[in-house]
């Protein structure tokens, strides 16, 4: 895996951002990394609204010289030994964000979720998801478990990742940054395969004879998982087969992965965002955007692996 030498940390500078920032020093001492920690101020074009309209309802529109002092505050709470370069950025958030994850370029985007019902909060953290070609770390402002990667090993039980997986390519990515991350820090892994409400019948590869007894559907079932747990087996290094626990369990894909989340209770869920195209959103259900919205941990979202020319 690439390594993890910049993090960018996007923050609105509520009080929320101290935890989100706290994350982001851990992750860097752990990586040994730089943290760019970035605010984005609203910016409005031409025809969006009047002069006065704005100022009407932005008393504080010029708000760059606040930001800085809140920035550079919360930059200046940081422990020696961590390098953090504030950056203020104004324009369209998403857009600005992306680009700058790029341009860095990042190689971890950390962002806090501040709720998941407000049409403007989806639309930032999902076209993130879609954009962005580095890992995305979302954080619950809900979410009040603490979240180290610093480890008392005589003290506290090792990390728990959730990850699920459906055998494409980006949740197998997902499943290496797991791996990675479980070098660098005391950690099992719960790999998990969700059957769906009805699995599939496996047909055999050579015509059954008209004598054959007919199979009957709990066998099919029985074989689906079969093959589903030999495929996970064929995801687990050697050197990781102590610390893997496999689940193969059937249902709706997204009840069955925040089931097990509340189960297992994991420190960090790692997703695989693979539907980035306009045809497969339009098409496919986005388990990854109800995962975000529900679960009560942070969220790692990987990008699908580059196609290599």
């Amino acid at each position: 895996m690439k390594p993890i030498r910049t993090i960018l940390c996007s923050v609105d500078l509520s009080p929320f951002s101290r935890r989100e920032m706290g994350l982001a020093v851990e992750l860097a001492r752990t990586f040994d990394a730089a943290i760019v920690l970035h605010h984005n101020l609203p910016a409005t074009g031409f025809g969006m609204a009047k002069s006065w309209e704005w100022k009407q309802n932005h008393p504080t529109a010029d708000a760059q010289k606040p930001a800085e002092e809140k920035i550079r505050e919360l930059a200046a709470s940081v422990s020696p030994g961590v390098a953090v370069q504030t950056l203020i950025t104004r324009g369209p958030l998403a857009l600005g964000i992306a680009g700058l994850a790029e341009e860095l370029p990042a190689d971890l985007l950390l962002m806090g979720c501040h709720g998941c019902s407000t049409e403007e909060h989806s639309s930032l953290t999902e076209n993130l998801m879609r954009w962005c070609d580095c890992p995305i770390l979302t954080v619950h402002e809900g979410d009040h478990r603490d979240f180290s990667l610093h480890l008392d090993e005589q003290q506290r039980r090792p990390l728990r990742f959730l990850v699920p997986t459906d055998f494409s390519p980006a949740a197998t990515e997902a499943l290496r940054w797991a791996y990675w991350l479980a070098e660098k820090v005391p950690a099992e892994i719960h790999l998990l395969h969700v059957l769906g409400v009805n699995p599939p019948v496996i047909r055999p590869l050579e015509p059954v004879a008209p004598a054959a007894p007919v199979r009957s559907a709990a066998y099919y079932r029985e074989a689906v998982r079969s093959e589903a747990r030999e495929r996970m087996n064929e995801l687990v290094p050697m050197a990781m087969e102590d610390r893997v626990v496999r689940h193969v369990e059937p249902g709706p894909t997204e009840d069955v992965i925040l089931q097990l989340a509340d189960e297992v209770q994991p420190d960090l869920i790692l997703m695989g965002e693979h539907a980035r195209d306009l045809f497969h959103r339009f098409f496919t259900h986005d388990t990854a955007k109800g995962v975000l919205h529900r679960a009560s941990c942070p969220v790692w979202f990987s990008p699908p692996p580059r196609a290599v020319a």
